[in-house]
């Protein structure tokens, strides 16, 4: 199941001081007085990278980060601009979103490998977040990353 999440595969974590866009899986702002210190970032985002496919709890992220539960949900928010729960779930369907395109295993084998309880918990939040299902997705061969596909701007 590791061959599924190899392709394109890149660590999250950024040095930059600038404000960026939440969605690109990168540092929303720093300095902010409820925000992450630079070494709490490296430390929860190789430990996200490591259990991607288990489960992830925000009692695990927060003693990472040496900080209590409430603390380091405000100090998170504040450096990504999500919750950690969102973060996590938008961060798991990218990874699905790339093992569809790249792999024909069973859209289960995916879902779990990415750490979704089951494929209707996959299809469901995909749907939600993508509009289109996984299948629908994979049928299509759409790749936003400058591929191409029903919906890219070659004509």
């Amino acid at each position: 199941m590791d061959s599924i999440l190899a392709p394109d595969q890149t660590s999250v974590s950024s040095p930059m001081r600038l404000k960026i866009d939440p969605r690109e899986s990168r540092v929303y702002h720093l300095g902010a007085r409820n925000s992450l210190h630079k070494w709490q970032i490296r430390r929860v985002h190789e430990y996200i990278d490591a259990h991607i496919g288990s489960r992830i709890l925000v009692s695990d992220l927060s003693h990472i980060a040496q900080r209590s539960e409430a603390h380091f949900t405000r100090a998170f928010k504040g450096t990504f601009g999500e919750t950690p729960h969102a973060y996590l779930t938008r961060l798991r369907l990218e990874v699905a979103s790339r093992a569809i395109l790249a792999s024909k295993a069973p859209l289960t084998d995916i879902a779990l490998t990415c750490g979704f309880s089951d494929q209707a918990h996959l299809c469901r939040l995909f749907r939600r977040w993508i509009g289109r299902t996984p299948a629908a997705w994979r049928r299509d061969g759409y790749q936003p990353w400058g591929g191409t596909g029903p919906w890219s701007a070659e004509v």
